[in-house]
């Protein structure tokens, strides 16, 4: 039971701190309250989903708005902009939102509520599927661009992802055999969690902010 008890602590630490950024657990420092994909420390407007930065409101930024610009290049490249930046940013603003279904899941486990653990990850490989394709479409379109960092920001999206799936599925199978008290199963499974986990945060740190992103992209 011991060991049990520090893998589940442990993945509740991983997923309040190891995950940059990702605002898993209630009373964190590192929220998005209005879920632009910056965190509040870093958001010089965070309850303006439209505002990042002190230029997106000041001086002769103050016109521009938070979408891509459409007069540089040719209308394919305006296209390509509009496909990297705004896939980039449903990506990642959806993969963090669901974070907090994986935290809630953990959080149910450690309850011995086992029951909202499968409810709480219900749906969660469909969605996150699908923001996985929306940073494939940024990762395509950074590629016809020419923007490798870009590109290679949106995969480790794509890879952060197949992670948590990863591990959604170990604490799904670790309620189920913890239920039946099989409890040696649960704590392979718990110990697959973490693990998944662990790897997922090495992918989101080399990840770009979707506000960054998009400067890099406007750089074009």
């Amino acid at each position: 039971m011991k060991r049990r008890d520090a893998i589940k602590g442990g993945l509740g630490t991983l997923l309040s701190t190891g995950i940059a950024g990702c605002g898993i657990l209630s009373g964190s420092d590192v929220q998005d309250s209005d879920g632009d994909g910056v965190i509040d420390s870093e958001d010089y407007a965070p309850q303006d989903p439209n505002v990042q930065e002190k230029s997106d409101v000041s001086g002769s930024d103050s016109s521009q708005s938070s979408s891509p610009k459409t007069n540089t290049g040719s209308n394919s490249d305006s296209e390509l902009i509009g496909t990297a930046v705004g896939k980039y940013k449903a990506g990642y603003q959806g993969m963090q939102s669901s974070k907090d279904l994986l935290g809630t899941a953990i959080d149910s486990y450690g309850q011995e509520n086992y029951g909202l653990v499968e409810m709480s990850l219900e749906g969660f490989e469909s969605d996150m599927n699908e923001f996985s394709e929306a940073f494939g479409e940024a990762a395509s379109a950074a590629n016809e661009l020419g923007e490798a960092e870009v590109q290679q920001s949106a995969i480790a999206g794509q890879n952060e992802i197949e992670h948590l799936v990863s591990a959604a599925d170990s604490i799904r199978g670790a309620a189920k055999d913890a239920k039946n008290e099989n409890w040696n199963d649960s704590d392979a499974k718990l110990a697959q969690a973490q693990t998944a986990i662990k790897s997922a945060d090495k992918r989101h740190k080399e990840m770009m902010k979707p506000s960054d992103v998009e400067s890099k992209i406007m750089e074009i």
